[in-house]
């Protein structure tokens, strides 16, 4: 019997292959690992084979396991929120004829419920004539950005809110404020009127009655409705003559308005009352004791020190 043995030499593999294997390998695993950190999953179909890949992060966003559904190019949209789905499926048409690359955003519900906010982008893929012979996308899970700018909006409305409320009650509180001050304002107004009337009534006319002289006339233009400016005019018959008296009490409005009829009274006093005096000196001095007994200037405790 005759037996015959073949002897071959081992070789092993080119290690730069194994390396290179090792390489991609490694960077599939930071790539897995950067989509499941960003929350970004991604795509890719094959219209001609008709052939769907996904990864893993694009299943973990869908909530749903690879060993459990076949993919395809209709399985993403049994998660499309109902509300959501026409416009979306629109999208992705004209993203596959046209190749527009602007993102869009909708919203998904995983299958135990949860709602989830995502952004969806879309490049076509074509050979050297042009022609498109894949599509590839990301699948950007936004919903913790969209919470926080919901949150965001919630604050802003309800600090918002808060505001309109106390400028509501500020407003509310300078319309009372004003409606007081008007009617404040409207009574200080009718006393001030009031008041020049019976300022006025002290103030005597000049004329032919009340002075011997022609061509009189007297321009009274306060500042104020009431002032501490008065003229005074007396005729003495029984002597002949004429007393004229052009006064500026201290202080302007009400305060002078106070102290021109007791200055007026006083000049009566003066000149045809109990103590009539003729001479203007005379006059004047009496007034100015009678004005110091009146507002009790000798008094060390009186503010009137005028």
């Amino acid at each position: 019997m005759e037996t015959t043995i073949w002897i071959e030499k081992y070789r092993p593999k080119d290690f730069s292959e194994i390396k290179g294997q090792k390489e991609i390998i490694r960077k599939t695993e930071l790539l897995n690992d950067a989509q499941r950190i960003a929350k970004l999953g991604s795509w890719e179909w094959s219209p001609e084979a008709d052939e769907v890949a996904w990864s893993d992060e694009m299943f973990a966003i869908m909530g749903i396991k690879s060993e459990e559904h076949k993919v395809t190019f209709e399985l993403i949209f049994e998660f499309i929120h109902p509300d959501d789905k026409k416009w979306v499926m629109e999208c992705a048409q004209n993203r596959a004829t046209v190749g527009d690359e602007l993102p869009f955003f909708y919203r998904i519900i995983t299958p135990s419920g949860e709602l989830k906010h995502v952004e969806s982008k879309t490049k076509q893929v074509k050979n050297a004539q042009g022609n498109v012979i894949s599509l590839v996308g990301t699948f950007h899970d936004i919903t913790d950005i969209m919470n926080a700018e919901e949150e965001k909006r919630l604050i802003f409305e309800q600090a918002l809110a808060t505001l309109e409320e106390k400028v509501e009650e500020r407003t509310e509180e300078l319309s009372t404020a004003n409606k007081s001050l008007e009617g404040k304002n409207r009574d200080i107004s009718d006393s001030i009127a009031y008041a020049k009337r019976i300022q006025d009534a002290f103030i005597p006319a000049i004329g032919a009655k009340h002075i011997k002289v022609k061509d009189v006339f007297v321009l009274d233009l306060p500042r104020d409705v009431l002032s501490g400016d008065f003229h005074w005019s007396h005729y003495d018959k029984k002597h002949n003559c004429s007393y004229l008296a052009l006064g500026d009490c201290t202080g302007h409005g009400v305060p002078g308005s106070l102290m021109t009829i007791l200055a007026i009274q006083l000049l009566e006093q003066h000149t045809i009352g109990f103590n009539k005096r003729q001479n203007p000196n005379d006059v004047l001095a009496g007034i100015d004791e009678s004005i110091i007994k009146f507002l009790r200037q000798e008094d060390p405790s009186s503010s009137m020190n005028d």
